[in-house]
């Protein structure tokens, strides 16, 4: 707590006014801090107010978090036959299947501090017709169609991920993402990082099948054989740092004070980095595979399944 006001009594090591030899005195450098400094410092109040447990001291590892983690799950499954005649039978089957997760140190962000939280929504609805024909009572042949849909969003979740919560105004570079107003994402030598929202996922998903299998019967041979299509299409955001990505490091650092804390409160970041957009990659593969089997009954106590499988899966392009 000491640290955030500017107080560095408790360090073993003697700060340094930056870009010089010179002692600071006390290392107090409260009076030096920036306005961007003392909002940075406001994450980390807000961090230590979510805290299940805080070691005031300086000493590595004293926060322990232990957030909820909420998670529904709903499943809806339909079916509808008609069959027309002995040779004709049809059915449509509808399967609505999401979930909704909040996940407290956010999705994929990889944080060490729960300041972006996300709502990861999947619903996934998947819908499929069938038709099978009799055609004679040897031969019968089954079709099929089906395309599902993963939408997958995770925006992120409350207030904590958002500039204005601690009073950060530093300009940004470009205004190119879905959450502009988000903190950046920050590392810091020796301490828990930060993440933004620019890590936020948009990913939704297209997978559509078409099969046609044949099923023919002679003596004691089964045979069996059929094809599949598949397009599939995610269109996914690249997930940049539009938001902004700082480092405060004290090497290779010429305005260092010997502390990367220090080096935040006074604004002299190591490197900074920031995306001008956050563009959206359109993503698509086409598969196809085919097969023919034979179940050959030999005899009452041996049967014999013979096949070959071809599939071709070329790789994913935009």
């Amino acid at each position: 707590t000491a640290f955030r006001r500017g107080d560095f009594s408790a360090l073993p090591t003697q700060l340094v006014f930056p870009g010089t030899t010179t002692p600071i005195p006390n290392n107090n450098i409260s009076a030096l801090i920036t306005p961007e400094g003392r909002s940075i410092a406001g994450i980390y109040d807000a961090m230590q107010q979510r805290a299940t447990g805080f070691d005031d001291r300086n000493v590595g590892n004293n926060t322990t978090f232990q957030e909820p983690n909420p998670f529904d799950w709903r499943e809806v499954i339909a079916r509808v036959d008609y069959r027309l005649n002995n040779n004709h039978s049809f059915y449509y089957r509808f399967i609505w299947d999401s979930y909704t997760l909040i996940d407290p140190f956010g999705t994929f962000l990889n944080a060490n501090t729960p300041t972006t939280p996300t709502l990861r929504m999947r619903p996934s609805p998947n819908n499929q017709v069938a038709y099978t024909w009799i055609v004679t009572p040897s031969l019968i042949s089954e079709s099929k169609v089906s395309a599902a849909w993963l939408g997958q969003r995770i925006p992120p979740e409350g207030d904590l991920w958002k500039r204005e919560t601690y009073g950060m105004n530093y300009p940004q570079l470009f205004q190119g993402g879905r959450f502009d107003n988000s903190v950046p994402n920050i590392d810091m030598q020796g301490y828990g990082n930060v993440r933004g929202a620019s890590g936020s996922l948009l990913s939704p998903t297209t997978d559509i099948m078409a099969t046609q299998t044949l099923t023919y019967v002679r003596g004691e041979h089964t045979f069996k054989g059929g094809t599949s299509v598949i397009r599939n299409r995610v269109d996914q955001n690249g997930r940049t740092n539009y938001a902004g990505f700082v480092n405060f490091n004290t090497a290779g650092n010429n305005r260092t004070t010997g502390n990367a804390f220090a080096d935040a409160l006074l604004g002299n970041f190591r490197t900074y980095s920031e995306a001008n957009a956050d563009p959206i990659g359109f993503f698509r593969f086409t598969q196809v595979d085919a097969f023919i089997t034979d179940n050959w009954r030999l005899g009452n106590k041996l049967t014999v399944d013979l096949g070959v499988r071809y599939q071709y899966a070329p790789a994913m392009y935009t």
